[in-house]
């Protein structure tokens, strides 16, 4: 602040929290100005720390850049906002270029995606910037000063590619640049060896600061840049010789408002002048300085043209009347800027030397305050163990906040995100949180056993009324409230006297895991769009075994009395854990293969099971342990003896082939009363040997196969039939029968016999067909019987092999079977 101060006083470390007036005392303008420095540091420091570093209310928020109706520009929202605890307004809408402190630089043309950002910083107001601020009774007397919150809307390209998920939060060179800490330092002394007075009848004393006046040095940074190429120019009026420009002429003389009121607060040949204006002041560019060489009527400033140091000069297109120009006095003697070092002391006047910090970053408009007291010969420095120490510069604070992301193409803009944190008063901050119901399961298809609550509080006192929307985010279940039905549509419920809404949550038969989210609505919004905050969500599963986990740990004595499931894992051998299969990374298994592993491992007989259950079936002399409770379900769904056939080349547990293996009783014991009891095998008693069999039904005296007994065997047989033949004929072309007899005769009768031998001396009708008369003797040693040509017919013939007829295959082999699958019968222990 470049303003006519005895010297600013306020320190933070020192926390003070008021400045307290006395009675006959003189009132100094430091005292004021550190209790309003001091009220100022209260309020943004508490500002800060509710808010955050920035921020705006909910009601009033402010600042939020938008497209405008043409989507050819941008709009600046009317609001509100906190940044680092510094209240910023917007009074209206605006566009880009509309901005009160516009700091010049036009919307871009290129296309690509664009942040734009908050630039805000508190700027020293007189009354040259203002007329209104002076008093107009006291005839243009100046008075006190104002200092304004500045802020401006700028923007930066974003790089190719950029995250679309986290733009707002994301890191960029161009926002580094900006925010990152830098290091400006400088230190000062008096060093009586370097005095020089200005006053000729001055003496140079041994030591101290010798000047005439109790001053307030300014060292201000002039050029931006690193240690040794940064420039400066100082003031001993804190830069407070000043005036308004009313014309600049011929780029060589500038006109005043009103001269100065005396010779040390004016301008005089051979001073070294600024000339700036409000539009180099809110872009931070240094204005130009130049040597008077003459002072006209105390109003006309002549300079030399040759020692501008803006290579546009000083003119009215570089200073132009409507951006209030004004020119400054600086009082260096020898060279418009000074180069900065930190190798040696530079001399300002009367024994005052600076020298600034090793490698350290200015930047224009950095500053540092140097009060002088003649009482004392000394300036008012910090020092570190007898050493003038380095100070980080008094000013030029900036403070940003990212606004939103919109992106720029073919000349028009297109809104992408909002970056401004929003915030809810604290009068008025509505919290949603869980109460209940939470992680439940249910069978699939049921509702949950305990309904889904939320809370909505402000602070601590209990909203009645509060609009909560519940709504099945993942899976296909149900909601509803007490009263009406299951939906899948979105469901809006109130806060009951308690600040409690609830629904019921019936979940669906097919998904695992299932969700329901709560989110509070918004009151003030008429399309009541979710309100500010994280919505809660409630998780539900399907209850299957298969899908709940049993972790399996070793356990102490004391945890085995009583017995529990646990318990019996434990009282397994050591190495039982090693040889589950079916173990994850973390050592668990579901409680489905926890489970199936009591069977395998353990003594379930430890285990009380308590049979008397509503609806359930057990009867009242059930054996009361886990184990017989197991053995009596599996012999209820498939019970000793029952035969099955399995697509398996190696019986299932709990079943044997049946292969006719012997059972003992020792070893199957059910199995073997059940073969004794039915089959009646004998001894040894064995399983039926179905092995290549077909199975029949008992026939148990229906009659269709009678006289089998139970689980005999039974042969393959050929029902009784015939092949019936059409006839034909055999024809004998005639044959004759020699028959060597000693001589006897033998009478056939003339019918007809059955095929068959003849009989050594036949008595009855055998042998083949006679015709004819009695045999009569020969002469000879035989007989002679010479027959003709016979018809012989028969009713019988052999057909042959079968073959194929009508599309149908014969098969030909050496058994009688139908069609048919071969599968292993096994029988259940």
């Amino acid at each position: 602040m470049k303003g006519d101060f005895t010297r600013l006083t306020f320190k933070r470390e020192k926390h003070y929290s008021g400045v307290r007036m006395q009675q006959g005392r003189a009132q100094l303008d430091a005292d004021w100005n550190e209790q309003a420095d001091i009220q100022t540091h209260l309020r943004e420091t508490s500002m800060c720390s509710v808010i955050g570093t920035c921020g705006a209310s909910r009601k009033d928020a402010g600042f939020k850049i938008i497209t405008n109706e043409a989507k050819d520009g941008i709009i600046i929202t009317k609001g509100k906002i906190y940044i680092d605890g510094i209240l910023c307004e917007n009074e209206s809408d605006r566009s880009y270029e509309q901005q009160p402190d516009f700091h010049g630089e036009p919307l871009p043309v290129d296309p690509g995606f664009y942040m734009f950002y908050l630039d805000v910083w508190k700027r020293h107001i007189t009354g040259i910037e203002d007329e209104t601020i002076r008093e107009v009774a006291l005839n243009g007397a100046d008075t006190a000063t104002r200092t304004k919150t500045t802020w401006q809307v700028k923007y930066f390209k974003l790089p190719p590619r950029t995250s679309a998920l986290n733009v707002c939060g994301e890191r960029f060179d161009d926002w580094d640049q900006l925010t990152q800490p830098r290091t400006a330092r400088l230190s000062a002394r008096v060093n009586a060896g370097t005095i020089v007075s200005r006053d000729p009848c001055v003496v140079p004393p041994t030591s101290g600061f010798r000047g005439t006046e109790n001053q307030l040095y300014r060292v201000e940074i002039h050029t931006s840049g690193q240690t040794g190429q940064a420039t400066f120019k100082w003031s001993r009026e804190n830069g407070a010789i000043a005036a308004a420009i009313r014309e600049i002429k011929n780029n060589d003389s500038v006109t005043i408002e009103q001269p100065a009121r005396d010779e040390l607060h004016g301008f005089i040949p051979g001073d070294w002048i600024e000339v700036t204006d409000d539009l180099h002041e809110l872009n931070g560019i240094p204005g130009a300085l130049a040597r008077v060489k003459s002072v006209l009527n105390g109003v006309e400033i002549v300079f030399d043209p040759a020692t501008v140091t803006d290579p546009r000069g000083i003119t009215r297109a570089n200073f132009p009347q409507d951006a209030t120009p004004k020119v400054r006095r600086w009082d260096q003697k020898t060279t418009a800027e000074i180069r900065t070092s930190a190798n040696s002391w530079i001399l300002l006047e009367d024994g005052i030397e600076v020298k600034f910090g090793e490698n350290d970053a200015y930047k224009a408009g950095d500053y540092w305050l140097i009060p002088a007291r003649i009482a004392t010969g000394q300036i008012e420095w910090p020092a570190i163990d007898g050493e003038p120490a380095l100070q980080e510069r008094s000013g030029n604070e900036h403070h940003y906040c990212r606004l939103g992301v919109l992106g720029f193409r073919d000349g028009t803009w297109e809104f992408r995100h909002n970056c401004r944190p929003v915030f809810s008063p604290l009068a008025e901050q509505i919290n949603i949180f869980k109460v209940s119901g939470d992680g439940q399961e249910a069978l699939p298809g049921d509702e949950l056993p305990q309904p889904l609550q939320v809370g909505v509080t402000n602070g601590l006192i209990r909203i009645i009324g509060a609009k909560v929307l519940f709504d099945v985010t993942v899976g296909e279940g149900q909601i509803r409230t007490i009263g009406r039905n299951f939906t899948r549509e979105p469901i809006e419920v109130e806060t009951d006297e308690n600040g409690v809404a609830e629904c019921i949550f019936k979940i669906d038969k097919n998904n695992q895991s299932q969700q329901v989210t709560a989110t509070l609505r918004d009151p003030e919004d008429p399309l009541h769009k979710p309100h500010l905050h994280l919505p809660v969500r409630f998780n539900a599963n399907i209850s299957r075994a298969p899908a709940v986990a049993f972790e399996i740990e070793p356990c102490s004595e004391t945890q085995r009395d009583p017995p529990s499931v646990h318990s019996l894992f434990c009282d397994s051998e050591e190495e039982t854990l090693e040889n589950w299969p079916d173990l994850d990374s973390n050592g668990r298994v579901t409680v489905q293969d926890a489970l199936a592993g009591l069977l395998l491992f353990l003594d379930a007989a430890k285990l009380p099971f308590k049979h008397k259950v509503p609806g359930s079936r057990f009867s009242e002399s059930l054996p009361q342990t886990v184990a017989a409770a197991l053995d009596y379900l599996s012999h209820r769904i498939v019970p000793t003896g029952m035969i099955m056939a399995f697509a398996n080349t190696e019986p299932p547990e709990g079943w044997l082939e049946c292969n006719g293996q012997e059972v003992t009783e020792a070893e199957f014991p059910d199995l073997y009363k059940a073969l004794k009891d039915r089959f009646a095998l004998g001894a040894p008693v064995t399983v039926p040997n179905l092995q290549g069999e077909f199975v029949r039904g008992w026939d148990n005296g229906r009659g269709v196969d009678p006289g089998r007994n139970f689980g005999s065997l039974q042969f393959d047989q050929i029902q009784t039939h015939t092949h019936a033949d059409a006839g034909h004929t055999h024809n004998d072309a005639g044959h004759t029968h020699l028959i060597t007899d000693p001589g006897h005769r033998h009478l056939a009768p003339t019918s007809t016999g059955s095929a068959g031998d003849f009989e050594a001396a036949p008595t009855t009708k055998v042998g083949v067909d006679y015709i004819g008369a009695a045999l009569t003797d020969s002469s000879t040693t035989g007989i002679s019987i010479n027959n003709g040509a016979a018809n012989i017919q028969s009713s019988n013939a052999n057909l042959g092999a079968p073959t194929d007829f009508a599309g149908v295959t014969v098969r030909p082999g050496p058994e009688t079977r139908p069609r048919n699958v071969a599968l292993m019968y096994c029988i259940k222990t």
